[in-house]
């Protein structure tokens, strides 16, 4: 029998809005492979949420930070605390979510599958319009931008591909690119060959970082389809938002790819850099577009980036070629349509992304 541990974070008022629900849908859960027990990280923790998280989820191990450690560092304490419990298996679920009752059977069923594999995403479906889809999976763009495979297309029984056999072996699991962290399984085992997300990454594309990751260490990323997860899903901008995508979205990359990637791609990121100064202007994001730069112009973050791109490269048994076939020379997503600019940068970037592939033989 196996041991899960379901990490949440809360911030501030998000425990009030959404964990009763998301607990709720919790409690019913089927899981005859074994237990499970939910880790909830209250950042930037008080009294007040303390008391809040303990009246709704008693069941509930609550970690609390005295700090905000976003997505990645609280997920990270979360973790390490559920270690202590003995877990097997860590499923990241965001608060704003309702859970199908067999979500975390099909997620296991799926990662017990094949040894190889080393992140399961379960299928997020939008909580407001249960028919569409919120994510099947994440595409990565190849200068960094990660955005959801199928976002609000209506999800249709022909999307089930894999098989189970008499002897409930499951073959044709859906391979993606990385797992949206909404809901994301990884056992004990894989974690410590992957490792956990990079604290300082905090929030936005740690999760394209921990499944960049996973596909160089040799591993495979794929879909349960059957595991439903309901995302209250809210699309939104901010200075903060865009600050963290525009400078994650550089420094991932920058661990990532080999150095001749990084060259060759080159004179693409320095054209998307100009048109992101462009797009910063227009939605008054300007000065946080500026602090990214900021951030690399600092020396300690230097030799941090490095370092985190030792141990990446050092570790790595998959060359580039393998893993970024399948990455993006488009962004397809509704909600980051900026007009003539992201169009006109779309047919250049897919251009010049369609002859880099056929140049990355390392």
């Amino acid at each position: 029998m196996v041991k899960v541990a379901i990490i949440l974070i809360n911030y501030k008022d998000y425990a009030q809005r959404f964990l009763q629900d998301c607990v709720a849908s919790l409690r019913k859960v089927k899981f005859p492979s074994g237990e499970f027990k939910i880790f909830i990280v209250d950042n930037e923790t008080t009294e007040q949420t303390r008391k809040t998280i303990a009246a709704i989820a008693p069941e509930a191990v609550i970690v609390p930070c005295e700090t905000n450690f976003g997505y990645a560092g609280g997920n990270n304490l979360g973790m390490r605390e559920a270690e202590k419990w003995g877990a097997d298996y860590f499923c990241l679920l965001n608060m704003d979510t309702e859970v199908d009752e067999n979500f975390l059977e099909e997620m296991l069923k799926v990662y017990q599958s094949d040894l190889k594999i080393g992140l399961v995403q379960s299928r997020l479906m939008l909580f407001e319009n249960k028919e569409k889809i919120n994510s099947m999976g994440n595409r990565l763009h190849f200068l960094g931008f990660g955005y959801c495979e199928k976002y609000q297309e209506k999800f249709q029984s022909s999307n089930i591909k894999y098989q189970i056999n008499d002897k409930n072996q499951i073959s044709n699991v859906q391979e993606i690119i990385y797992p949206s962290g909404a809901a994301v399984l990884i056992s004990a085992e894989k974690l410590k060959q992957i490792g956990y997300f990079i604290d300082e990454l905090f929030m936005y594309l740690e999760d394209a970082e921990w499944g960049w990751k996973s596909q160089l260490f040799g591993f495979r990323n794929v879909l349960a389809i059957n595991s439903i997860v309901y995302h209250k899903y809210e699309f939104s901008r901010s200075a903060a938002k865009f600050y963290w995508i525009e400078r994650n979205r550089q420094i991932v990359p920058l661990m990532c790819y080999h150095w001749l990637t990084l060259m060759l791609l080159f004179p693409a990121w320095l054209a998307m850099e100009i048109g992101m100064l462009l797009i910063s202007l227009r939605g008054n994001w300007f000065f946080a577009k500026i602090n990214t730069y900021k951030w690399f112009l600092n020396l300690n973050n230097i030799k941090k980036l490095l370092k985190w791109r030792e141990a990446v490269q050092t570790r790595r048994c998959q060359p580039d070629w393998l893993v970024v076939r399948d990455f993006a020379g488009k962004i397809e997503y509704q909600e980051t349509d900026n007009g003539l600019l992201t169009r006109f940068g779309n047919a250049v970037l897919n251009v010049y992304w369609q002859i880099a592939k056929k140049v990355i033989i390392w």
